[in-house]
């Protein structure tokens, strides 16, 4: 059993990870390292028959890395590690930081990922976007320019607003997956809402409600659809009643469906998978660059996995997740970041706060869900 204080440091090292004032050329470093050596540690005793997926697709990878480096685009990384070693290596690394994990520090982190949320709900509350200026820039914020809640959003801790969005979905995953009283969930549940709106992040809100769906209905009976049906009416009369507002704050004012500049994105990153089927960018990060200053990721995992590994890598990194998620039955829990990376690069960025938990739920296993020396339901 770790210490207490080991569990919190641990905790505040990943929180580290999307925190704004943090030196990530300084955390990454540490987590990469301590995702090795837990790796080289399992080699020997503890390897599953899914790792053979992964391992297969790293070995592959770094082949591919090796031999095309010269042919990838890579002027555009903003990683010293995307540009020298294959990311790969990140996502291996990860993957068995993550397994290393235990309950305990995964609840010490969600008081910490609380706590930002607050500070984000204070900020709006302010009328201002951020305490700290971000590392990133404020980006297209335009921070209370109109009254959509799109140009109003905050950035809590975080150097970007969606990295804010994201750890309000995270929070939520965690709520349940945790063992709190119903009591302290309902409240919470409420808290969060609230910092969905704050951060208003559509692919974060869409995820979330979705994976409310999957959680609460997974088991039906009598009960849960009479309740189901009362609520599903009670959202419907609310949501036409407001149905003018509601589009115009999802669509940010416009009277068509807006995609962010995304279909010009998935344009690129489809069409250059075309044209590199098998190896992709050699195994470097792909980036779009429409102009001189602009810089976009794919916005969607799947594009981005595919383009930059290629399908021969990426089958067998997707097939790492299937086939563990359905030996450990940790679907439920993944579901919602496997939905929100359909619009947004979430999992497979290589080192970041939403990769170490997904990689986390996806590996602990139902059966090890209940089992914590932590009684958390007494607690709180």
């Amino acid at each position: 059993m770790k210490s207490k204080t080991y569990n919190i440091l641990y905790a505040i090292l990943i929180y580290c990870t999307s925190f704004v004032l943090t030196p990530q050329s300084y955390v990454y470093p540490i987590i990469l390292l301590l995702g090795l050596w837990q790796f080289l540690k399992s080699i020997n005793y503890s390897l599953k028959k899914e790792d053979l997926l992964l391992l297969i697709g790293f070995l592959i990878s770094v082949l591919v890395f090796i031999f095309g480096y010269k042919y990838a685009i890579n002027e555009d990384s903003k990683s010293i590690l995307n540009t020298y070693v294959p990311y790969t290596l990140l996502i291996v690394s990860i993957v068995f930081f993550s397994r290393n994990l235990n309950r305990e520090i995964i609840y010490y982190l969600f008081f910490l990922l609380l706590f930002e949320i607050g500070v984000g709900i204070i900020e709006f509350v302010l009328g201002i976007p951020y305490i700290f200026v971000p590392n990133a820039g404020i980006g297209e914020t335009e921070y209370g320019s109109t009254g959509l809640l799109y140009f109003n959003r905050v950035f809590g801790l975080s150097s970007a607003v969606s990295v804010f969005a994201q750890k309000v979905l995270i929070s939520l995953v965690l709520l349940h997956y945790l063992d709190f009283s119903i009591k302290f969930r309902r409240i919470i549940l409420v808290f969060l809402i609230v910092g969905f709106l704050v951060s208003f992040n559509r692919t974060a809100i869409v995820s979330g409600a979705v994976f409310i769906l999957f959680y609460y209905f997974r088991k039906i009976n009598l009960k849960r659809i009479t309740i189901g049906i009362i609520g599903l009416i009670a959202l419907v009369s609310l949501a036409l009643a407001n149905l003018e507002i509601i589009i115009e704050q999802f669509f940010r004012g416009k009277t068509e469906i807006d995609y962010s500049g995304r279909d010009n994105i998935f344009d690129f990153f489809s069409n250059f998978i075309k044209e590199n089927p098998l190896w992709g960018n050699y195994i470097q990060k792909l980036w779009y660059k429409p102009t001189a200053n602009e810089l976009y990721h794919a916005h969607n995992t799947y594009l981005e996995t595919v383009a930059s590994t290629g399908i021969v890598v990426s089958f067998f990194l997707f097939s790492f997740i299937f086939f563990t998620a359905k030996r450990r039955k940790t679907f439920l829990y993944i579901s919602p970041f496997l939905i929100y990376s359909m619009s947004q690069f979430g999992f497979f960025w290589g080192i970041s706060l939403l990769d170490i938990i997904f990689f986390y739920l996806l590996q602990v296993g139902v059966k090890n869900q209940s089992n914590s020396h932590l009684n958390l339901r007494k607690q709180i």
